[in-house]
């Protein structure tokens, strides 16, 4: 979790999953996504952050419910 606390710390955006690490610190590892994201967010608000919300990620990258539910060809 250091370069995640040094990330949130600089004002970065940070995503975290099973699929990038499963530990906690201090040699502890989560036993599954939920245990890992919680986690986070607790870093994130000691730290005087907030997590965003799913409509301000949307807005921010452009992605409407309509683009999410549009087949490729």
């Amino acid at each position: 979790p250091a370069l995640l606390i040094a990330a949130i710390a600089a004002g970065g955006n940070i995503r975290v999953g099973f699929e990038d690490s499963r530990a906690l610190g201090g040699g502890t590892v989560a036993r599954n996504n939920a245990e890992l994201v919680a986690h986070v967010r607790v870093l994130i608000e000691q730290l005087g952050r907030r997590v965003a919300t799913v409509e301000e990620v949307r807005r921010r990258y452009g992605i409407g419910l309509s683009s999410l539910l549009t087949t490729k060809e």
